[in-house]
């Protein structure tokens, strides 16, 4: 850990022991994994179900998404055990590393020990558990209890994603138990309770970045059985760990590249609104957007109140089904929003809403619509500082340093991705150097100042 810090200044390492001196926990992240959450730490997965090393230590991740879809590691931890006590030091430890930031949702596997640890550390963020690992378990309790577990799996998933008002998920619920004689389940009856961590009727108005409809926990696990092995000691662990990371952010470039450098191939007749999604979100996004667009057409459209001037009702359903999503526009706003809150769930608009717009001739995404996360500049430096006034001299000069601090590690995290990025950085940085301690010498010598004074004019001594 000491090395990495005299390679990374702001890598980040905690280490809790016993009273006994002995390591306990430990949870470390380096300053990449700092801006990188800085910019996709909306949504987090954790999960210790990974591997565990030689001694029994639970190993766990800290991820989450980019731009490109693709998993990217906020911070990792070599845990002591797997209880409340641990899980709160982690996500503290967590929380400080990224400048007191919490995350709207943590996504988890189910864990009591977690989950209260996540109320208690976490209260503002939105817990949700995994689907794949509920899936895997309704497999293993249910199977032998039904007698057409497929049957029962299709009613079963059509409760987790498909209903839109809670009194229809309690009615859907109620009606599978019914169906497959399940109401003494003890297994169903326990995750009935849980249910506003997993059922997406309770969950479509928090940003998850489509990550509880995913595989993204188990995608995770296998791409580490190809790099760490429960045999190895720990600085063994370490070295292959660094491994993943390079590998992933490697990955990361090569899909940075492809994004800036190609665009989408498309029909010279496409829309207009493709045309901008193309230059604008990145080809993972794109191609969803695609989709959304597309869907458009096989969807009819009712308008059911035009009598507000202020907003607009249509009902949208696809061509020859009953079910319908209702969409709601407001003209003079720009400002749209539907039943099936695709956007406030994944942050892209959904066919229905698409719809709507292109009926009221609007033919371009509108802006409050397009989420930087998602976007090909989506890791554009924002370097804006925030400049405190403190009556106290050194109480500035510590807000300063701490704002340049921010901004330098958020550039040489960025510049340190290619080596022409590297080289333009390292030169500009050069030149800053020299200027900064010229712009010193001239605040503190006062022959210096008073000759700066006459060159420049009154305007210059009046920002000296």
């Amino acid at each position: 850990m000491e090395k990495k810090v005299a390679e990374d200044v702001k890598f980040f390492y905690s280490i809790q022991v016993d009273a006994d001196d002995l390591i306990t926990n430990i949870f470390w992240a380096d300053s990449k994994m700092v801006s990188d959450y800085a910019i996709f730490g909306d949504v987090i997965c954790f999960d210790t179900t990974y591997r565990k090393l030689d001694d029994g230590r639970p190993f766990g991740l800290i991820v989450g998404v980019n731009n490109h879809k693709k998993t990217i590691v906020f911070g990792a931890a070599l845990l002591y055990d797997e209880t409340a006590e641990s899980f709160g030091w982690l996500f503290r430890t967590f929380v400080k590393a990224m400048s007191g930031k919490h995350p709207r949702t943590v996504l988890t596997d189910e864990d009591a020990a977690m989950a209260k640890a996540i109320s208690i550390v976490l209260p503002h963020s939105f817990h949700r558990l995994y689907v794949w690992h509920m899936n895997q378990n309704a497999c293993k309790h249910l199977v032998g209890a039904v007698p057409d577990y497929k049957k029962f799996n299709a009613d079963f998933q059509h409760c987790i994603y498909d209903i839109e008002e809670e009194y229809e998920f309690v009615s859907a619920w109620n009606g599978m138990l019914d169906k497959y004689g399940l109401h003494e389940n003890e297994w169903l009856q326990r995750w009935f309770e849980k249910r506003k961590h997993w059922a997406l009727v309770y969950g479509r108005n928090t940003f998850s970045a489509h990550m509880s409809t995913i595989q993204r926990s188990e995608s995770m696990n296998n791409e580490l059985k190809r790099y760490i092995s429960i045999k190895y000691d720990m600085l063994t662990f370490f070295y292959h760990f660094e491994r993943l990371v390079a590998d992933k952010r490697f990955e990361e470039l090569r899909c940075d590249f492809k994004a800036t450098q190609t665009t989408p191939k498309m029909k010279t007749e496409a829309s207009y609104m493709l045309r901008q999604a193309a230059i604008t979100y990145s080809p993972a996004i794109f191609k969803m957007f695609q989709e959304q667009v597309l869907q458009t057409l096989n969807y009819d459209t009712f308008i059911c109140d035009e009598s507000d001037t202020e907003h607009k009702v249509y009902e949208v359903n696809f061509h020859g089904t009953q079910r319908v999503h209702e969409v709601r526009f407001f003209p003079g706003e720009e400002k749209i929003n539907c039943s099936c809150k695709k956007f406030e769930f994944g942050g892209i608009l959904c066919y229905h809403c698409l719809k709507v717009l292109d009926i009221n001739n609007i033919k371009h995404i509108l802006e409050r619509y397009i989420l930087k996360r998602w976007t090909i500049g989506a890791k554009v430096l924002d370097i804006t500082g925030n400049r405190n006034q403190q009556d106290d001299p050194r109480a500035r000069m510590a807000n300063r340093y701490k704002e340049l601090c921010k901004i330098f590690t958020k550039i040489a995290a960025r510049a340190a991705e290619s080596d022409e990025s590297y080289d333009m950085a390292a030169n500009c940085a050069e030149q800053l150097a020299q200027d900064v301690e010229k712009s010193l010498k001239i605040r503190t010598d006062p022959d210096l100042a008073n000759s700066s004074t006459s060159q420049d004019g009154p305007t210059s001594q009046g920002m000296s």
